[in-house]
């Protein structure tokens, strides 16, 4: 009981006032009124006329559908697959956990190419039949991303069809009354981008008025000055990046406002596209750090293609910086690494254990990697890929760096210094075992020989100090005393009095785990780990 109170207290004392504000507000409301009550078509009007949109679909390869010789329909989200009798849908269903539920309201099947336009009215049509049954559905993250897909489909195949309109309306109208203040980050700039497409599709003064502003104070807080989203996780950002340019696809095409938001939407995104660029590896792969996961987010390449036909392909250049990551090469050897710390303070959701971790690549196949992320479920396997253990840093036992707890919550974090910081170089230290007498300091470095990754720790003395290197699964492990061999890599030890190969499990995206090999080391306080190409 007193433990719970601990880390409730630690996690809330980092929230905004605004949140714990509306956290209130809204339980106090949800238990008078449902969603649906806060529906209604004031200010609606009927229009005729669709928008211009430039048609650039894309489905998350996690995500699909299709029909079976009797005609049931199948969806597949999160790499998980249900069907449904007919084209009639349980909007409702649960069955496959609530993200997989989330995703069925997105509606982002209306894109895949194998859906028929009269199947895709027809569910659409069947959505607004039972609208206000809904639960998950009626959410103001799903309903914003619902109103975009929504608006891009029906622009694009010019429908205006005003009994969908209406229940559109509806939906858009319990947005406006439920803006997500509770949570913020990436969820309240999810439903100004949904009113944005809102105030064009409707011609609605108080969407735009509200889109507009939360679009400027969000963005300018959420796009660091690296050009990385303040999350911190890669695929979010590839996330948010796309909305960008939905949104620059949208204003850049229809004339109804004229008042700078196309250049400020403009700015922002070059400035993502760039960071994109200098995270990315050279295959145009993200690195798979904090919650991000294969299949989600519109890829790299696809981004830059999209971009670049909205005339955003001038990237500016933008050294990675606040956004806490740095890169390091050698040869065709490049490395990852994070020295920031769980950002943002106060909604630190996507935010893992992973105090100076880093990841390597040999010409973009990767080699170090984390472990990933499976699920979002509050469940054991979700504690386990945040926790320190799960990624290559040193830790103590059965302990975590960031105190990260119930599926997205995070109480007592890791403070990090970066305490110097040149282009062959960086060393920093984090203070997340403090409370057991432990500092941990680590410095990154290329020299003649190769990339060197040096770490040592100031406090207690009592042989729990681990690290564990978390190999991909394609990479061919071979364990020779103090010595790793992966084909023409070699990685060196020193400073550790065991090494011992174990297999673990790695995340390849939602609902996927397979076999790999992982090292779990036990550490002199003193330790380095020496990467280089074998003779």
């Amino acid at each position: 009981m007193w433990s719970k109170l601990k880390l409730t207290f630690g996690t809330v004392i980092h929230l905004k006032f605004v949140q714990i504000f509306y956290q209130v507000f809204y339980k106090l409301r949800n238990r008078l009124k449902q969603p649906q009550s806060l529906a209604n078509l004031k200010g609606y009007q009927t229009l005729n006329e669709s928008l211009d949109l430039l048609d650039y679909p894309l489905v998350p390869a996690s995500s699909g559908l299709n029909f079976d010789n009797v005609g049931n329909i199948n969806f597949t989200f999160l790499n998980d697959e249900y069907s449904f009798e007919g084209i009639s849908v349980d909007w409702n269903y649960e069955g496959k956990g609530k993200l997989w539920n989330y995703n069925l309201n997105y509606f982002e099947f209306l894109f895949c190419s194998n859906l028929e336009k009269e199947k895709s009215l027809q569910l659409i049509q069947d959505f607004c039949l039972k609208w206000e049954t809904l639960e998950g559905g009626l959410e103001p993250y799903p309903i914003s991303l619902r109103g975009i897909n929504w608006v891009k489909y029906l622009s694009n195949h010019k429908i205006r069809n005003h009994d969908i309109d209406k229940c559109l309306y509806k939906q858009y109208q319990v947005l406006l009354s439920s803006l997500e203040y509770h949570l913020l980050a990436n969820h309240l700039l999810e439903n100004a981008f949904s009113l944005l497409f809102g105030s064009f599709y409707f011609r609605n003064e108080v969407y735009y008025k509200y889109a507009s502003k939360l679009l400027r104070e969000q963005l300018n807080e959420q796009v660091l000055q690296d050009g990385a989203h303040f999350e911190r996780s890669p695929m979010y950002h590839q996330i948010i990046l796309f909305r960008l340019l939905d949104g620059i696809n949208l204003v850049k095409h229809n004339s109804w406002k004229s008042d700078g938001l196309l250049e400020f939407l403009e700015e922002k995104a070059s400035h993502m596209l760039a960071w994109m660029k200098n995270i990315c590896t050279v295959k145009g792969e993200i690195p798979m750090v904090k919650d991000s996961a294969p299949g989600i987010a519109p890829d790299a390449f696809a981004l830059f293609e999209y971009a670049k036909i909205l005339g955003l392909e001038s990237l500016q250049h933008l050294p990675l910086g606040v956004s806490g990551y740095r890169k390091l090469s050698y040869s065709n050897l490049s490395m990852l690494i994070d020295i920031g710390e769980v950002s943002p303070a106060y909604q630190p959701g996507h935010s893992h254990a992973d105090e100076l971790n880093f990841l390597l690549w040999d010409e973009g196949r990767p080699i170090l990697v984390d472990t990933g992320i499976s699920t979002y479920d509050k469940n054991e396997r979700r504690q386990l890929e945040r926790s320190t253990s799960s990624h290559n840093c040193v830790y103590l036992e059965n302990d975590n760096s960031s105190q990260v707890w119930g599926g997205f919550r995070v109480a007592n974090r890791a403070k990090v210094d970066l305490l110097y910081d040149r282009p062959s170089e960086v060393y920093a230290s984090h203070t997340g075992f403090v409370h057991e007498g432990l500092t941990i300091f680590r410095s990154f470095h290329v020299n003649e020989q190769g990339m060197e990754v040096k770490s040592h720790s100031k406090g207690r003395r009592d042989g729990k100090l681990k690290m564990n290197l978390h190999f991909h699964p394609d990479a061919n492990v071979k364990l020779q005393g103090n010595q790793v061999f992966l084909d023409n890599i070699q990685m060196t030890f020193k400073g550790f009095n065991e090494v011992l190969e174990e297999k673990y499990m790695f995340a390849n995206g939602f609902n996927r785990l397979e076999s790999a090999v992982r090292l779990s080391l036990k550490a002199f306080s003193s330790n380095s780990i020496l990467i280089t190409y074998a003779d």
